[in-house]
């Protein structure tokens, strides 16, 4: 599973949620997914854009390798990107924090304990995803750490040993992650493909809960995608905000 967040942990900050996304393959499925975002790179990042990495905040702001864009161009960029997901043989869980209800859950709460519970949460229903499928899984997550530092920051080196340590010893609520076999790794989003189509889902996520139309589309793309249930629902199975 590739994972990136999207949004502010901090409980000070006024926007409303913190989430991170996870976007699943199957081992046997990554060079199809490679070759299927390698193929969408070919044909939209041209010129100027050529080695461009997937980055949706700086895609949707026109930043960094994006400024001066068109807001016509930009559009057909996220577009496109949003129509190759329905071919990626990936499953999608996201785990989000309600800054505001957890504030009032946990009062005495810090930017840790944000950051832990949606972790607790991926984790766990990223578990119940093997075990649903009698697999085995790994974790590679989009370090926050400046491109240019090799020692990770305080944020990422909290999150490399709570999710390790949820995969070693602990319980989350009443499933134990036995089943994710390798330690979690933090990587450069720009060395894995996977990472940035995390990214894509996470911020198209936070739009769709903010209530941005204008990801209306793309949001009705990627849903179909999400972890549900028997029925259908990916309330509680591949979109879990928490305190409800």
């Amino acid at each position: 599973m590739y994972v990136d967040e999207s949004g502010v942990e901090e409980l000070k900050d006024k926007t409303p949620y913190y989430l991170a996304s996870g976007v699943i393959f199957h081992e046997d499925d990554i060079s199809t997914m490679k070759n299927i975002i390698q193929q969408y790179k070919n044909q939209n990042f041209t010129g100027d854009l050529a080695g461009s990495e997937i980055h949706l905040y700086d895609m949707y702001n026109t930043k960094n390798d994006f400024d001066g864009l068109s807001n016509q161009h930009k559009w057909e960029l996220i577009d496109n990107l949003y129509h190759t997901i329905p071919d990626l043989p990936i499953t999608i869980i996201t785990a989000c924090i309600d800054k505001k209800k957890f504030h009032l859950w946990k009062p005495q709460a810090k930017t840790k304990d944000v950051i832990s519970m949606c972790y607790n949460i991926l984790l766990e229903r990223f578990q119940m995803f093997l075990q649903d499928n009698s697999g085995k899984g790994v974790i590679r997550i989009d370090r926050t750490t400046c491109k240019d530092q090799y020692k990770l920051n305080s944020k990422d080196r909290f999150i490399i040993k709570h999710t390790n340590s949820i995969r070693k010893k602990y319980f989350v609520a009443f499933v134990r992650a036995k089943d994710i076999i390798e330690e979690v790794l933090l990587l450069d989003s720009s060395t894995r493909k996977g990472l940035q189509i995390a990214d894509a889902i996470a911020y198209c996520t936070t739009k769709h809960l903010t209530n941005q139309t204008d990801f209306n589309q793309s949001w009705n793309i990627i849903e179909p995608k999400f972890r549900r249930s028997t029925s259908g629902n990916i309330n509680g199975y591949g979109l879990i905000i928490f305190p409800k």
